[in-house]
């Protein structure tokens, strides 16, 4: 199955995977919104490999369900929720 498949009809997606130029920001705002609503997503990797600011974004329009293990360093304002 390839890989954008498994975004758009997984309940739960749990990163295993290295950091490298082919798995940065693996999920990311268009992947983000291939995947179903609800679905929850656990990085037991590195930071990078997930969009903060994008899985942010989805969780305050309330689109995505996210569970995360290990945040990138982001900045963002409190108020923005």
């Amino acid at each position: 199955m390839a890989l954008n498949e498994v975004f758009k009809h997984a309940d739960i997606i749990s990163l295993h995977c290295p950091l490298n130029q082919h798995t940065k920001h693996i999920i990311d705002k268009k992947t983000i919104a291939s995947m179903k609503k609800g679905v929850m997503i656990i990085n037991t990797s590195r930071g990078a490999l997930i969009d903060t600011a994008d899985v942010i974004e989805g969780l305050i329009n309330k689109k995505k369900t996210c569970f995360l293990k290990i945040f990138q360093r982001v900045s963002f304002k409190m108020n923005s929720f």
